[in-house]
């Protein structure tokens, strides 16, 4: 009987350490470290915010209305988008020496993605100096499949939105007004990425970087214009199907419109840019959510 008690006990030890060696949360539960792909992740708690815009918050975008509130379950996403070096390991862990897959995913024949193919080894490489920039040309396939592998997800609107702008409304992730010198926006004058960790004054209220600006990025939903009149409060998942998927966030192609935490972009999804990156999310379905009002 000792020995059996003991041999739970030991059990349960590796188990705890296996899941804190594999998650790697901070002491206050706010942020953890993926375990495949290093990346830091916020916890978005639990609650109701106000997804949307009105007509003069939204520049007459349609789209963007009406305002409506949503509650979502806690989850996690990631603090900055995904770098060319994660994306590298990507593919050469999922795409060795299968090029075709490889265009599949990012278009590493378009001079702005960082990415090159070594026919002589089958394997993908990034230089240094480009090691930290968001990979960019990605395919929404391509970005489904690199969260997949690495055992997370795409966000959906809410979940983006939500990470961007909080609770209060606020038309950027930093505020209401904008400020040039907390995004790499297209009136900036640098026309190029930016390493994903370049604009620390510019996160989000839960530390999420570079949801203004920088690149879109893909999230999971369908894209329907008038989707906001009928869409769901609780956890929605958007259209079921439709043309274009949706893009978020801004680039540095473009002006502080596009910039706005509610702005929404239809992109088809077997396309790619210059522009378009994407960063990931997982459930927090372990978290304790709080009492719904």
């Amino acid at each position: 009987m000792k020995g059996t008690g003991m041999k739970c006990f030991v059990s349960s030890v590796l188990c705890c350490s296996a899941f804190l060696v594999a998650s790697r949360i901070d002491a206050e539960g706010t942020v953890k470290t993926a375990r495949y792909d290093s990346m830091p992740q916020m916890l978005i708690p639990a609650g109701e915010f106000v997804m949307g815009a009105d007509d003069d918050d939204a520049h007459g975008r349609v789209a963007e209305s009406p305002p409506h509130k949503v509650y979502l379950d806690a989850y996690w996403i990631d603090r900055h988008e995904v770098t060319n070096a994660q994306y590298v390991k990507f593919l050469n862990q999922k795409a060795k020496g299968n090029l075709r897959q490889v265009y599949s995913y990012c278009d590493i024949g378009n001079p702005v993605c960082r990415i090159t193919y070594v026919s002589s080894t089958g394997l993908c490489e990034v230089k240094e100096k480009d090691r930290r920039l968001p990979v960019v040309a990605v395919s929404r396939q391509g970005a489904w499949a690199y969260a997949r592998h690495m055992r997370r997800r795409l966000p959906t609107e809410a979940e983006w939105e939500k990470a961007a702008r909080g609770v209060d409304q606020r038309t950027f992730p930093w505020g209401e007004d904008f400020d040039r010198g907390k995004a790499n926006y297209g009136d900036g004058g640098i026309m190029r990425t930016t390493p994903v960790d370049a604009y620390p004054d510019g996160v989000s209220p839960y530390g999420a970087w570079d949801m203004a600006g920088n690149v879109f990025d893909w999230v999971a939903d369908w894209y329907h214009e008038h989707h906001y009149a009928t869409a769901g409060s609780d956890n929605p998942l958007g259209p079921d199907s439709g043309t274009f998927r949706v893009l978020r966030g801004g680039s540095h192609w473009f002006d502080a419109t596009l910039m706005r935490s509610s702005n929404r972009e239809p992109y088809h999804p077997l396309s790619t840019d210059v522009d378009i990156g994407f960063r990931c999310a997982r459930d927090g379905a372990a978290l304790p959510a709080p009492q719904r009002r």
